[in-house]
């Protein structure tokens, strides 16, 4: 084909030529030349129709493969247009390996038209196909994007074919239409070197070219120019000559484009060619710096026309520049005339020092592109470059990704404080819970604080160096920089959360701790009495011989005696202040005090502890709804069946969000009326935002009751729980295993060393155990976070994971969780994923997850108390006279954070031991640790038992996802997505969603109709006419700003609902239309969708495999 147009192509050029140069001759004839008006006219039309036609032929006559592989991708996105519309037919099958080839193809060397220069058009189905061949050939490779822009025959691809050894196509008249993209792949020891694999080379075709009329040149050119330059790591700008009108062309175009690539904060790299001249260092600093005036220049010239003169007035304003090592001169590639001229030597040179300065642009690169991103690049600038306003598009487009990446990052950040903080409090509670008496303890208090807070700024401080450094160092700083400031200003905001939650925390363990005083008092005495019990059996056996399992019966029959006399003998020990049914009486009547005749009366007739322990409320039509305010307006419209089920939902929406109210503030097992009293106020906030109904004052009396019952049994539950943990009779039950332990020793009478270990030891066991499943749960999700799961790297991945797995399912009833309250259905998800993951078998110990966390917590938790044992009898040496209590205090010191010691029980048993002088520590600590081992071995047993599902986690580790990741929980007010941000106060950010659900699936119907909306927020946004009804009144939807000020919803008519909701609607219209009291419109055909097409676009958006 190329042999072909080389014949033919030259003798056209010439005709043409000649051609140009009859039509200018005859326009510049003048009447006084004897050439009549009519006759001229007539004369130039025939030329131009002959320069036309020659014109046809000279594309013809170019025609190359890489139009035969034009039809086959136009061929393949018509196919699969048609295949998107319908159900995939035959046809498809037929095409689908034509990607496959030209990725073969593109690999080996061929190029890849990228875009197609007749229709000025990016083939993007084609492309990003041919493309994810080469990803699934090559891998999701490192590549450096080059391109090159210059005047049409101005020597760019003979350039890059010299440079690189491409193949471009640069015969006699062939000139580069659109751009095609090469594929240069590194030597090894380069790609270890550079940290990139491939250098993909992108050649276009020529600026200003004369068969395109001038206004169209000019768009064709900026378009060509913005989508090349915007593509590109490094962009190589080709000026041909020094003839001013070309070089004024080129540097405008250019200049242009980096502009744009500036205002959408995208990093943009030139270096300038200047072929035909003498060598760069021939020219002289005045010449340079008239080159640079004329960058100046163009400079102004494009931020007037960009609107953005008062930013960019210099080159260099706009790109990092350097005029001494950004330009190159080129001499002329032949030395002498052509045909018999050889290679200029000069050129070669000057192409070797341009090829070294763009190896070191790579190195210095500092984030190398993959694959899949010069793929989503491609779709989202091309997109951009069609819109009508490019900086607008593109920059909501970048914007909405670096958003992304920072929030996942923030993500992470916020984790790294809350687990060492979580690690802390477990450490600060181990403190508290091990120290003296009641004196003590508000210092106590203080100090923890104080230490606390401590803490929290050592953890801020070093987050924020992380911090700083990612904004500093980041490829996308220019486009982070705008939200710096307010990211640092949420992280001072987190330390101050977690300062408060210092101080909460400290006070709840210190108030419980307080109202235990009384029951520790009541543990110690009946602690001893035991002791007395076990020291009196021991002596009625007198010198009987016994075995150790007889010992064991004994023992035991008389243990049951004694908890007998106990349970006989002890009153109630712990006795609250407070009664906590007429304390949250009290908060009803302060916020409901006009209602109170009302709720005395339905409390008599059924009392808070008569009333249900959960927080649901059945919806009665007559007594809890009076008017619709949200389709039918004000009055007396009779209230349906239908509109029931949506005030259900409605009020299932609140009582989530007092849930989740309940779940974050209550802290400690002691009664608080404040937590109460916020949660009926918030109540009260929800149902006056409420946008369906206006509801009767029996819906609000009622509501409150059913969440001060809830609150009732609530702490009522854990008023239970603390009484529990105060009982002296659990309590002795608990050390049983000690007692049994003291019991033998004294009545065999066995080595002093053995025996104190084992009684050192039993008080040991059930504190590591409880220490590894209080830690259990920060482990696991990091245990989580650390296996790559990309599901857990941000809010938005997170949706789009749970939005898949409900599609999968298939089953409408499980969606109704997920548009009723997405925040509900995101923790119901983690919960799951996280039990999964507990039981997930471990393949090098065939033991389940939780079981191997749990595990490695007690071996770590074992090596540091081992450490610790071995540490106290080398430091007894140095203290005399010293004995076991001098041990302990030491023990009790190193190991004091670690676990939740008893220490007056570990001293009641051992302390009253005498001891002889001959007691050898060294003996007694090798029992010791080979007694640690045999608890390590016993809590193994248990560990194997546990079960996530079941057990009493002490932070449960779905909740801690959940409060790391969901962060935000408004939802859109029309279609009631859930904000994408992951921040829960990302003040003063705006609530944003960055797919907007078709209207009728946030419940939204035609006012008129009753007909289900299919619009998206963003399309009724960019309307004129369409109004959204708001207590009561009818509001222009451009007017959604001055009503919901803090959500940002971008007015754009080009975004339709997304494949997934196109797809959820034809599968659910039925069953949506019925749940949400609506009638059922004609789905459009093109939303017909195969889940297969469905699930790619999700992992495409989002850059996540499902």
């Amino acid at each position: 084909l190329d042999k072909l147009s080389r014949k033919v192509l030259p003798d056209l050029h010439n005709k043409y030529r000649e051609l140009r140069e009859q039509l200018q001759n005859t326009e510049g004839i003048n009447d006084d030349e004897g050439e009549n008006m009519s006759q001229k006219a007539g004369k130039v039309h025939e030329l131009k129709i002959s320069l036309q036609e020659l014109n046809k032929q000279l594309i013809h006559a170019s025609f190359g493969l890489e139009h035969c592989f034009r039809e086959l991708g136009q061929m393949y996105e018509a196919v699969m247009y048609v295949a998107g519309r319908n159900k995939p037919n035959e046809l498809v099958q037929q095409i689908h390996h034509l990607p496959q080839v030209v990725a073969k193809l593109f690999i080996s060397g061929f190029p890849l038209e990228l875009m197609d220069g007749d229709a000025a058009h990016v083939p993007l189905k084609w492309v990003l196909a041919v493309l994810d061949e080469v990803k699934q050939l090559l891998g999701d490779v490192r590549i450096f994007v080059l391109s090159v822009l210059g005047i049409q025959s101005s020597g760019k691809s003979t350039l890059l074919n010299t440079v690189f050894g491409l193949q471009f196509t640069v015969s006699a008249g062939r000139c580069t239409r659109g751009a095609f993209i090469q594929l240069v792949p590194f030597e090894e020891s380069f790609k270890q070197k550079l940290k990139c694999d491939y250098l993909l080379v992108v050649d276009t075709e020529g600026l200003r070219a004369p068969e395109i009329d001038s206004e169209e040149s000019i768009k064709h050119d900026n378009e060509i120019a913005t989508f090349v330059i915007g593509l590109a790591n490094l962009t190589i700008v080709n000026i041909f000559g020094e003839t001013p009108g070309d070089m004024d062309d080129i540097l405008q175009t250019t200049v242009h484009a980096l502009l744009r690539m500036k205002c959408v904060r995208l990093n943009s790299s030139v270096k300038f060619v200047h072929q035909n001249v003498k060598a760069v260092s021939d020219k002289t600093d005045t010449g340079r710096q008239k080159f640079l005036e004329k960058l100046d220049k163009a400079t102004r010239i494009a931020a007037k026309q960009e609107k953005v003169e008062d930013k960019y007035q210099s080159f260099s304003s706009v790109i990092k520049f350097d005029e001494k090592s950004d330009i190159y001169g080129f001499p002329c590639v032949w030395k002498g005339d052509q045909p018999m001229a050889p290679v200029n030597p000069g050129y070669c040179e000057t192409a070797q020092t341009l090829k070294s300065a763009i190896i070191e642009a790579v190195e210095a690169k500092k984030e190398i592109c993959t694959l899949s991103q010069v793929q989503s690049h491609v779709e989202d600038l091309w997109k951009a470059v069609l819109a009508d306003d490019f900086v607008f598009s593109f920059k909501n487009t970048i914007e909405l990704s670096a958003y992304k990446e920072l929030d996942a990052q923030y993500c992470q950040w916020s984790w790294e404080f809350q687990k060492e903080m979580i690690e802390w409090e477990g450490i600060a509670r181990n403190k508290m819970q091990t120290s003296g008496g009641s004196a003590k303890l508000n210092e106590l208090q203080r100090s923890i604080i104080k230490e606390g807070h401590s803490k929290a700024h050592d953890v801020y401080d070093r987050l924020m160096k992380s911090i700083k450094n990612f904004f500093e160092k980041s490829e996308q700083r220019e486009t982070f920089a705008q939200w710096q400031m307010n990211t640092e200003i949420r992280f001072r905001e987190l330390l101050s959360e977690r300062e408060t939650q210092v101080e909460r925390f400290c006070k709840s363990i210190i108030s419980k701790k307080q109202a235990g005083i009384e029951g520790v008092k009541m543990q110690e005495q009946c602690r001893n009495l035991f002791l007395r019990n076990v020291e009196e059996l021991v002596h009625e056996m007198g010198e009987m011989t016994l075995t150790e399992e007889e010992q064991e019966d004994k023992f035991n029959q008389s243990w049951a005696g004694w908890l007998q006399e106990l349970k006989d003998n002890t009153p109630e020990i712990y006795k609250t202040d407070v009664d906590i049914e007429s304390s949250i009486e009290e908060c009803l009547r302060t916020l409901f005090k006009d209602q109170m005749p009302t709720i005395i009366r339905k409390l008599e007739l059924k009392p808070l502890k008569n009333r249900q322990h959960d927080l649901k409320m059945k919806i009665k039509r007559e007594d809890h709804m009076s008017t619709r305010t949200r389709w039918g307006g004000w009055g007396t419209t009779t209230i349906t069946e239908e509109d029931v089920a949506i005030a259900q939902r409605a009020t299932e929406r609140i009582l989530v969000n007092i849930q989740e109210y309940f779940d974050s503030e209550i802290e400690s097992t002691l009664y608080n009326k404040g937590v109460v009293h916020t949660a009926l106020a918030k109540m009260k906030a929800l149902i006056s935002k409420s946008e369906d109904f206006q509801f009767t004052i029996i819906y609000e009396i009622d509501l409150a009751l059913t969440v001060a019952g809830y609150s009732f049994h609530r702490f009522e539950a854990m008023m239970e729980k603390l009484k529990m943990e105060q009982d002296p009779i659990e309590y002795v039950i608990k050390l049983k295993p000690s007692f049994l332990v003291e019991f033998k020793a004294k009545y065999s009478k066995s080595c002093q060393e053995k025996a104190t270990a084992k009684k050192i030891c039993s008080l040991l066991e059930t504190p590591i155990h409880d220490e590894v499943i209080s830690s259990l749960g920060v482990n696991i999700v990091q245990g989580m976070k650390d296996s790559g799961s990309c599901y857990l790297q941000s809010k938005s991945v997170l949706k789009v994971k749970v939005l898949y797995d409900l599609g999968v399912k298939g089953d409408f009833s499980l969606y109704k969780d997920y548009l009723c309250n997405v925040s509900n259905s995101l923790r119901h998800w983690l919960k799951e994923y996280t039990l999964q993951y507990c039981r997930k078998c471990n393949p090098g110990t065939n033991k389940s997850c939780i079981t191997v966390f749990a595990n490695g917590i007690q071996r770590r938790l074992i090596t540091k108390i081992s450490t610790a044992v071995n540490d106290c009898t080398r430091n007894l040496e140095a203290v005399k006279p010293y004995g076991i209590r001098n041990w302990l205090d030491d023990f009790k010191t190193k190991v004091q954070g670690q676990i939740q010691l008893d220490m007056e029980a570990i001293q009641a048993f051992l302390i009253s031991d005498q001891l002889p002088e001959s007691f050898d520590y060294k003996n007694f600590t090798a029992e010791v640790l080979e007694g640690l081992r045999s608890v390590q071995q016993r809590n193994e047993k248990k560990f194997d038992d546990l079960d996530a599902a079941s057990m009493n986690w002490v932070k449960e580790p779905w909740n801690l996802l959940h409060e790391n990741l969901v962060g935000c929980c408004e939802q859109c007010p029309f279609c009631k997505e859930q904000c994408d941000l992951t921040i829960s106060n990302h003040s003063p950010h705006d609530h944003s969603v960055e797919l907007h659900r078709p209207g009728c699936v946030g419940g939204w119907k035609s006012s008129e109709t009753k007909e289900m909306v299919l619009d998206i927020c963003t399309s009724r946004i960019a309307s004129d006419n369409i109004k959204f009804l708001h207590k009561g009144k009818f509001y222009p939807y451009r007017e959604y700003k001055t009503h919901f000020p803090n959500w940002h919803i971008p007015p754009d008519n080009s975004f339709t609902a997304s494949c997934y909701w196109k797809w959820f609607l034809t599968k659910y219209t039925e069953e949506l239309a019925k749940h949400c009291a609506m009638k059922t419109v004609t789905i459009p055909d093109g939303w017909n969708l195969e889940w297969e097409k469905v699930k790619k676009d999700l992992e495409k958006k989002y850059n996540v495999k499902l």
